[in-house]
């Protein structure tokens, strides 16, 4: 009777096979990679490390982003006004802009986005505090509201005395100039433009 105990080369094999240890235990993924053959290494690449890569672009473009943000912030308008619930008719804040600008041959932000039943106050009370604007062009209710706050400088001290009778007709909107402005003299200019 033959002895059924016995396995056969190729079954020991298999068994060797499965009993050995990995070609790459205990290997760092990057040592795997370097010496898989080269076939094997770009998948072995997108499965281990192409997500990682990407991370890593990403955050480094992100801290570079912030990095140049910080050393070198945007420069400052040479004049801020901030135009409240439409006080300007619809297009007239670009043109305005763009004519200030030629006329004070500097950058000059007309800012049309300041809207009180959202939160235009809230968002035109921040910027003034940070003095961020320097000129608010708004209807008379809601200028008397920032003017009982402090916010404006007294139009009677900032504008020359012989100018000051053309400002005051009492129309749909009121312009003040900002109390805590760093750019006096173009907000000046800028209140003697709107009335030529």
């Amino acid at each position: 009777m033959p002895n059924t105990d016995r396995l056969t080369d190729s079954q020991r094999e298999a068994i060797d096979t499965l009993t050995a240890a990995p070609q790459y235990a205990g290997a760092s993924k990057l040592r795997i990679f370097m010496q898989l053959p080269a076939k094997h290494k770009a998948a072995y690449f997108r499965e281990h490390f192409l997500v990682p890569c990407i991370a890593a672009v990403i955050v480094i473009a992100l801290c570079a982003f912030v990095i140049v943000r910080i050393v070198s912030p945007r420069e400052r308008p040479a004049l801020y006004a901030a135009v409240v619930d439409s006080s300007l008719p619809l297009g007239e804040a670009a043109k305005l802009e763009q004519s200030t600008e030629h006329e004070l041959g500097a950058d000059v932000i007309v800012d049309d986005y300041f809207d009180t039943t959202k939160d235009g106050i809230s968002k035109l009370q921040t910027m003034i505090s940070s003095e961020q604007i320097d000129v608010v062009i708004a209807p008379p209710t809601v200028f008397k509201e920032l003017a009982s706050y402090g916010y404006f400088s007294n139009l009677h001290e900032a504008l020359p005395a012989g100018e000051w009778h053309r400002y005051a007709d009492g129309g749909d909107a009121l312009v003040g100039i900002v109390a805590n402005t760093k750019q006096q003299a173009n907000a000046q200019r800028f209140i003697d433009y709107l009335y030529h």
